[in-house]
C-alpha cells in the first residue's frame, strides 16, 4: 500500500513529507498509467490498514476497479469502501469526455502470483484466481514484490510461521497479527513482548546464563553511533531540508557516520567494515 501511495500521489501531496525528491523521480520517470495489485486473501482478510485504504480510495489522482470480490463478503468494511469508489467509465472524464489522466489502480484479491517470466522487453506475471480453474496472464513495465513473496517453485521456498510457538518463544509484529496493522500498532505489539518478557524474568520463570549485552559491548563500541551523533544527524537533515520538505534524509552510510561523530568513523567506513557495523 505504501509503494501505491508512492507512485500514484501528486507531487504536492507530498509536502510536508521528508520524501527523497531525487529518488522519487526516479520511480517516477516516466508517466504511469495504471497500478495492478495481487493478493492471496479476500478482501475481509487481506493484510492491509483500513486507513492506508481509504487514503489511497480518495486520492483525486487514481481511478479504483476491483476484481475477486464476493456477494458473500459485502458486510465486510472493506468491501463496502472499495464497492463505493468502483469508477464505471474509467477511459474517459466524465466532463468533458476526453482521455482520464488519472491512474487506474486494480486491486486483485484471491489471486495467487505464480512465476514471473521475460516476455521481450518487459515482464510476464502469471497469477491464479481461486475462482478459476486457468492461470491468468499480466504483461507488465515493472513488478514490484512484498516482503514475504516466494516462488512456490523453487526449493528455497520454506518457512511455515506455525513452527514459531513452543517454550520462551515471544510472537510479536506480524508474526503475532497475521500480517496486519500499521507500524504504530506493531510497536504497540512489540513493547507488549518486551513488557511480557520482562514480566517473566521478575517473576522468575526466565534465566539467563549468557552474558548479554556485556559479552560484546567493548566489541561493538568503536562502532556505535550515540544519541548525540544520532542528534547531530536529525539537526544536519533539518537544516537541510529542501523547500516543502521537513527534512532531507541522509542515504549514504559513510556520510551518515562522518555527520554523526566527525573524524570518528574515518578508518572504518570501507563496505567491509560497513557490513560489520550493520
Amino acid at each position: 500500500m505504501d509503494v501505491i501511495r508512492i507512485l500514484s500521489k501528486s507531487i504536492h501531496n507530498f509536502q510536508g513529507s521528508d520524501v527523497d525528491d531525487k529518488r522519487l523521480s526516479e520511480l517516477r520517470a516516466e508517466r504511469i498509467r495504471s497500478i495492478d495489485v495481487f493478493g492471496r486473501s479476500s478482501v475481509s482478510s487481506a493484510k492491509f490498514d483500513l486507513s492506508m485504504l481509504k487514503e489511497i480510495l480518495h486520492l483525486p489522482s487514481v481511478t479504483i476497479a476491483v476484481t475477486g470480490l464476493r456477494e458473500a463478503q459485502e458486510g465486510c468494511q472493506r468491501y463496502r469502501l472499495l464497492s463505493q469508489h468502483l469508477d464505471a467509465n474509467p477511459g474517459t472524464d466524465p466532463g468533458n469526455g476526453v482521455l482520464d489522466s488519472r491512474i487506474r489502480v486494480t486491486f486483485h484479491f484471491e489471486a495467487d502470483p505464480l512465476r514471473v517470466a521475460k516476455s521481450s522487453d518487459r515482464s510476464l506475471l502469471t497469477v491464479r484466481r481461486h475462482t478459476q480453474e486457468l492461470p491468468s496472464e499480466f504483461e507488465v513495465d515493472s513488478i514490484i514484490t512484498a516482503i514475504g513473496f516466494a516462488n512456490r517453485f523453487s526449493e528455497a521456498a520454506t518457512g511455515d510461521v506455525e513452527h514459531w510457538v513452543g517454550k520462551n518463544v515471544f510472537r510479536t509484529g506480524w508474526l503475532s497479527r497475521d500480517g496486519k496493522g500499521t507500524v504504530a500498532e506493531n510497536r504497540r505489539v512489540a513493547k507488549a513482548g518486551v513488557e511480557a518478557i520482562i514480566a517473566q524474568f521478575k517473576a522468575g520463570d526466565l534465566s539467563v546464563d549468557a552474558k548479554g549485552f556485556t559479552a560484546i559491548e567493548k566489541t561493538i563500541e568503536p562502532y556505535a553511533v550515540d544519541f548525540r551523533g544520532w542528534k547531530n544527524i536529525d539537526s544536519h537533515e533539518l537544516a537541510t531540508a529542501n523547500p516543502d520538505r521537513c527534512r532531507r534524509k541522509i542515504t549514504d552510510i559513510p556520510r551518515m557516520l562522518s555527520i554523526a561523530a566527525p573524524g570518528r568513523f574515518a578508518q572504518q567506513t570501507t563496505p567491509d567494515n560497513i557490513i560489520r557495523m550493520i
